[in-house]
């Protein structure tokens, strides 16, 4: 068969082929159309062909793919393990995956996250012999694991720290009582930044065991890092403290014992050179000399009808050394005193020539000369001689004495001749006295061995009171090798060694030739002279030997490489002495000026203790006691002459200001200014010191009125006057009293009510009555100036009123003086009664009310003193003038127990807590270098950590619902504002932290700080009332950024993450330890993460198999929909 007369069969599906037609020529036209129908069958034919060879390349191309994606799966089976990685998932899925993809409520969610956190972040065990860091570290204080890891300071060089508390509560009866304040304080020592555990030092607050005293720990393991000692609810300041560096604090304690025994040893020795250098000016002096000086100030007397007492006796022995040598011994012989008269003279010094004797001035040929000593002394041999007897008045009466009554002369030449003996008897004496007796004592609490103790006592009380860190470590050593072991040896044994020095530590000669034998066997002035010379010069050298001791140097170890050399006591004392050192005042052991001996222990230090309430914070917690100085026209020296109470100068001419109270001028420029400038300094409280020609003003003491005489409390004691006398009047400034001022007014002033509290006292109180009755007996004296303060809150200034004193009436009234006990004790047995029952009811009130109720009774007792000062004015028992100096003390008094009571309800800070930071550091690591490993079953490690991130959606109303009371909230569009709140601040929650709870929310301010924001939003409007008030919350400081409209923070803000939908991500990090992470779960549980506006909440992890080199990474997405579950995805 010809194929090219062969066409393909349309009919046959199997592709065959039919016989091609026979060509027709019998007609033209058929012929063009059969052309037409041959170009159609054969672009029919193409097509077909095309398509079915397409399908054969297509099947092709299938195969080739199918035998490379099992190629492919061949491949990745032979590079993976199959059943390897199917474990892994199944381990991860088992620890991560939920249990059911259908939850049903948040709680659920809740319990998902918490399971996940407990079974990944587990910490090792202690004790399983491996070290496993940084979870396990070496053992400090009670942290750490030192079974696996050892102790961290024998890996590191730790810190030993001393912590110092002096703490005394007392506090005024008017506020919270002593007991209370004592009771409430804690303290503990916390990490802020440290390598390690993140817990207080304490495993809980240490407490206050007494009302005042005294704590001192030393810690002597704490790492390097940043602390800070925590003292807890000590709102008005009541704890005085210090944390040092303990191996500072040994070093500064070991230089300071050297100088504080070289302090002691001088101070003997200093005792000891005083009694040298007194003998040596006792024996340079004549015998004349002596007794003008010493017999006649203490043998005699110096003052009324006897003053010339001394004058007759010197004169007998003048006389009578000069005019006796020819008068006979006694009446029975003719032996006459001759030369031996001068006896007298001898041992002492000529009184011109101090390195002669006076005998010697007076010998011819070795003979005593009388005539030679009348040319000394310059006596005449012609002068009567004089006799003196007591007449019955004990005047002395000059006799002359005729040179020719022998009886007489005889009579008077034997007084003046004892006389003169007893006088040289007492001179030697004194002199042997000060050699032996008071240099040596009685050995034990008197002489230079008395001084020394009395020494070291008073320097340890010295050291106690201004440095008392110190105190323990230089005292409480007793050691006994003061020069090989300065930093062990007692005290008494350094300065024992020091007061001799090495070279006369085993014998001294010169005191050894003032033993009592040989001192009281010379009457030898110039020999004891020589003995105290050669003794005073000895002591010059014992303390030049103990310059020279070296000293070892204090071994540091090597600490913060601090390293000392061993130098002399001379040059520590030097370094000390050389900064203003001395036996009463110690210098600060980090003055500058000490150079290599400057060592500066403390850490932190701050200030605390009973009374630190009047003063601290003053600006904030009383501005109006806050001063300023200004400069006064006069200076004030006050009195208590109530005429006169000053004694002015201006300023600066110091010209005296003339007149008294009743002359105005007087009063305008010297008493007004006065009693404003002692006001002020009772009430106000200034930065700086201010000059003698300054007072320190504020406003408390500004709204007093200056001029005290136009307050209405006087006006009514003036009133009661009843005996007019220009003499007693005071002078008025401005008799238009519609301008006057009061002395209280608010709180503050006493004087505003001063009339109502008499009137009340005089209707209702039994007590003032029988003050009225008898308040004549009261004002026998004036109270003083300075002791008002505390005694008027206790009403006990009554009494000062009463026995102050004022010499002028106390005559008058010493009769009274019983009725006058009696009425103090009911006035005071009655007050204590009504402050005990202001304690009891204010115990359960707030410091404000303690406040108003311990002003009410300063009223109270202020009425009082005012009306016991009418009833003596009214008496005639005291004058206006009196009575006007009373009662300024008074009303300067009761605004000062003002102050004080008001301070004392006012704490010093509202901060439920205290932090004194501080850093330690010994080069040490204080950040970690490897991260934690989070292990999900035993080699699948977490990445980074956990991230959960959660979308939200606004509530709309449902407007479709058919049952709006059912409910009309629907989920809306997408929501980024802040939620939820920081249950820190919520109480009530276990993450609630009541140290930063305080009144003021001050912490809750410094952790949200509005201010630190580019654009805080506050002011944000919440509705509007029926009215057309609007109501609008957030008003500075609380910004809507960081707080509800409650002024609670919020718990939760949007942050953006890339690639996630808007949101709020929570990260819990694989470095947090296992009680951490969960302190973080229940933060966010309590914080409200998840609430009805949850739309997703998505869980991510990543982890590393590092056996199968193989990553994981799980996603999983909680889909809470309208149907009230949580999906899983």
């Amino acid at each position: 068969m010809n194929e090219n007369n062969m066409i393909p069969d349309p009919y046959n599906n199997a592709g065959g082929f039919q016989q091609r037609p026979a060509p027709s020529y019998n007609n033209g036209n058929q012929a063009g159309l059969d052309a037409v129908e041959a170009q159609k069958i054969v672009g029919e034919l193409y097509k077909r062909y095309e398509k079915q060879r397409k399908k054969w390349s297509d099947y092709k191309a299938l195969i080739y793919f199918l035998f490379f994606v099992g190629w492919y799966l061949a491949v990745l089976y032979l590079q993976r393990n199959a059943a390897n990685a199917y474990k892994v998932h199944s381990t991860i899925s088992d620890v991560i995956v939920p249990d059911t993809s259908t939850i049903n409520a948040q709680t659920d969610v809740y319990n998902y996250v918490d399971n996940l956190l407990n079974n990944v972040w587990v910490d090792p065990i202690c004790g399983d012999g491996l070290c496993e860091a940084p979870f396990e570290y070496a053992s400090y204080s009670s942290f750490g694991c030192r079974a696996d890891c050892g102790k961290l300071s024998s890996e590191y060089n730790l810190t030993i720290i001393q912590v110092d508390l002096y703490y005394d509560f007392t506090h005024p009866s008017s506020s919270l009582s002593s007991a209370m304040l004592e009771e409430q304080a804690t303290w503990n020592l916390c990490p802020t930044m440290v390598l390690y555990s993140p817990d207080c030092y304490y495993t809980s607050d240490q407490t206050f065991d007494s009302i005042s005293g005294t704590v001192s720990n030393i810690l002597s393991d704490v790492p390097d890092g940043d602390w800070q000692l925590q003292v807890s609810l000590d709102n008005f300041d009541k704890v005085k403290g210090a944390v040092r560096d303990y191996n500072i604090l040994s070093a500064a304690a070991y230089y300071y014992r050297i100088y504080i025994s070289s302090l002691a040893a001088r101070e003997q020795q200093s005792f000891e050179k005083g009694l040298m250098q007194e003998t040596i000016r006792y024996t340079k002096m004549d015998i004349f000399t002596f007794a003008d000086n010493y017999i006649n100030t203490t043998n005699y007397t110096t003052s009324g009808a006897s003053a010339d007492e001394y004058t007759y006796y010197r004169q007998l022995v003048y006389n009578g050394s000069c005019l006796c040598g020819s008068v006979p011994v006694n009446a029975s012989t003719t032996a006459t005193y001759g030369s031996s008269l001068l006896d007298f003279l001898a041992g002492t010094v000529s009184p011109s020539d101090i390195s002669a004797y006076a005998n010697s001035s007076i010998t011819v040929g070795g003979m005593l000369s009388l005539s030679l000593y009348q040319t000394v002394y310059n006596c005449s041999s012609s002068a009567p001689l004089m006799f003196l007897r007591s007449d019955p008045t004990d005047n002395k009466t000059q006799l002359y004495v005729a040179s020719s009554n022998t009886s007489g002369a005889i009579t008077y030449c034997q007084a003046s001749y004892n006389m003169a003996l007893a006088w040289r008897s007492e001179f030697f004496d004194t002199v042997h006295s000060l050699l032996y007796d008071q240099r040596v004592g009685d050995g034990v609490t008197t002489g230079t061995a008395g001084t020394l103790d009395i020494s070291i006592a008073n320097l340890t009380s010295l050291v106690a009171s201004t440095y008392p860190e110190l105190s323990s470590l230089i005292f409480s050593a007793t050691g006994s090798a003061p020069y090989a072991n300065p930093g062990s040896a007692s005290i008494s044994n350094l300065a024992t060694l020091y007061t001799t020095g090495l070279a006369y530590e085993s014998i001294e000669p010169a005191a050894k030739n003032l033993s009592r034998r040989l001192v009281y066997n010379s009457y030898d002035m110039m020999d004891l002279k020589s003995r105290a010379s050669a003794r005073l010069a000895e002591i010059n050298a014992e303390w030049a030997s103990t310059a020279s001791i070296v000293v070892p140097a204090y071994d540091a170890s090597g600490y913060k490489n601090i390293t000392f050399s061993a130098n002399t006591v001379g040059t520590i004392v030097g370094l000390y002495d050389g900064v203003g050192g001395n036996y009463t005042s110690l210098p600060d052991p980090s003055n500058t000026g000490l150079g290599w001996l400057q060592l500066s222990y403390n850490l932190n230090t701050w200030d605390g203790g009973a009374t630190l309430y009047q003063t601290c914070n003053i600006a904030t917690r009383g501005p109006k006691y806050q001063g300023t100085c200004v400069a006064m026209a006069v200076s004030c020296t006050p009195s208590n002459n109530a005429t006169l109470p000053y004694t002015c100068y201006s300023v600066p001419s110091q010209i005296s200001v003339a007149g008294d109270i009743t002359n105005a001028l007087y009063r305008s420029t010297c008493e007004v200014p006065c009693t404003r400038a002692a006001d002020c300094s009772a009430l106000c409280l200034c930065d700086t010191t201010c000059l003698s020609t300054e007072m320190c003003y504020c406003d408390a003491c500004g709204a007093l009125n200056a001029d005290a005489l136009q307050d209405s409390g006087f006006v009514s004691i003036e009133a009661v006057f009843t005996l007019p006398d220009a003499s007693q009047s005071i002078a008025s400034l401005d008799d238009d009293r519609r301008h006057r001022r009061h002395l209280m007014a608010n709180d503050t002033y006493v004087s505003q009510q001063l009339d109502i509290i008499l009137q009340q006292l005089t209707n209702t109180s039994t007590l003032e009555a029988t003050v009225n009755a008898t308040i004549q007996t009261l004002m026998n004296k004036l109270i003083t100036s300075n002791a008002e303060s505390q005694a008027v809150i206790n009403a006990d200034s009554l009494a000062d009123l009463v026995t102050a004193g004022n010499t002028n009436i106390l005559a008058q009234q010493q009769t009274l003086e019983k009725q006058l006990d009696q009425v103090i004790a009911s006035e005071t047995e009655a007050l204590l009664i009504a402050n005990a029952t202001a304690q009891a009811i204010a115990a359960l009130q707030s410091l404000s009310l303690l406040s108003v109720s311990a002003q009410q009774a300063l009223a109270i007792a202020v009425g009082q003193q005012i009306s016991a000062i009418k009833s003596a004015v009214s008496a005639s028992s005291i004058t206006l003038q009196q009575a006007f100096l009373l009662y300024k003390r008074v009303r300067r008094s009761s605004a000062a127990s003002l102050k004080d009571s008001f301070l004392a309800n006012v704490p010093c800070t509202s901060d439920p807590a205290e932090y004194y930071s501080f850093t330690l550091d010994n080069g040490n690591p204080t950040t970690l270098t490897v991260a934690r490993e989070r292990m999900v079953g035993l080699t699948n490690r977490v990445i980074g950590g956990l991230l959960l991130h959660i979308t939200r959606r606004d509530k709309e109303v449902c407007y479709h619902t058919r049952f709006p009371t059912l409910g009309l909230n629907c989920s809306g569009v997408l929501d980024v504002d802040p939620f939820g709140i920081d249950p820190v601040f919520k109480s009530g929650t276990v993450s609630y932290n009541s140290d930063l709870n305080d009144v003021n929310n001050t912490i809750c301010l410094q952790y949200y700080n509005c201010s630190a924001l580019s654009d805080p939003t506050y002011h944000v409007y919440q509705s509007t009332a029926s009215d057309g008030t609007m109501t609008y919350s957030n008003e500075e400081p609380y910004c809507a950024n960081y707080f509800n409209k409650y002024d609670v923070p919020w718990g939760f803000r949007h942050l953006d993450l890339p690639t996630k939908t808007p949101g709020y991500p929570v990260w819990f990090d694989i470095n947090l330890s296992e009680d951490t992470v969960q302190t973080w779960y229940t933060w966010m549980n309590e914080g409200l993460y998840l609430d009805e506006e949850t739309d997703h909440m998505s869980a991510e992890l990543v982890l590393y198999n590092a056996p199968l080199r193989l990553f994981t990474y799980f996603y999983i997405n909680f889909h809470f929909d309208a149907g009230g579950a949580a999906s899983t995805v």
